[in-house]
């Protein structure tokens, strides 16, 4: 039997047994596999933020799209704010590495090109900085290619995230 709470599940969870005729269709409930990775990710917060906005905002027994578009424009800001704190206590050189990073696309994401997009000769002088964002700080993830492990912090540089239509 299918875990409902696990990624990639698209099992109505038993919570919902009894339930399911309320929805209007089962895809207007988030389901477990769209949370995958906020925890791992090192956000639980902005998950929990929107989560609580959202049912604040609803007023019925399920949260809605509307609902969850309504809270979100309430937690714009303070979403903002908590990406902003991370990316001002980092040194500029660092901060300077993930903005160059965020310009780029994801298969573009080399150590030698984001060097290069700092304006710096070589991979060489960006390797002290990517170390830390990865081991230290928890934003970027080393590979082939460079990733990000924070992804409100890569959504906020290369996207117009937070903000929804």
């Amino acid at each position: 039997m299918t875990n409902p709470f696990q990624p990639g599940s698209d099992v109505v969870p038993d919570v919902w047994a009894g339930r399911v005729e309320q929805l209007s269709d089962w895809r207007d409930v988030v389901r477990p596999r769209r949370h995958a990775g906020l925890y791992e990710t090192g956000r639980p917060f902005l998950f929990q933020l929107a989560g609580q906005r959202a049912w604040n905002a609803g007023t019925s027994l399920v949260i809605t799209d509307d609902d969850v578009r309504r809270g979100w424009q309430g937690a714009e800001s303070e979403a903002s704010a908590h990406v902003e704190r991370i990316l001002n206590r980092l040194p500029s050189r660092e901060r300077e590495f993930v903005e160059a990073m965020a310009a780029l696309t994801p298969s573009e994401r080399t150590l030698t090109t984001i060097a290069d997009r700092m304006g710096l000769p070589s991979a060489a002088n960006v390797g002290p900085f990517s170390q830390r964002l990865d081991t230290v700080r928890g934003i970027i993830v080393r590979g082939k290619p460079y990733s990000f492990r924070n992804r409100a912090v890569e959504a906020y540089l290369s996207t117009d995230w937070p903000h929804v239509r």
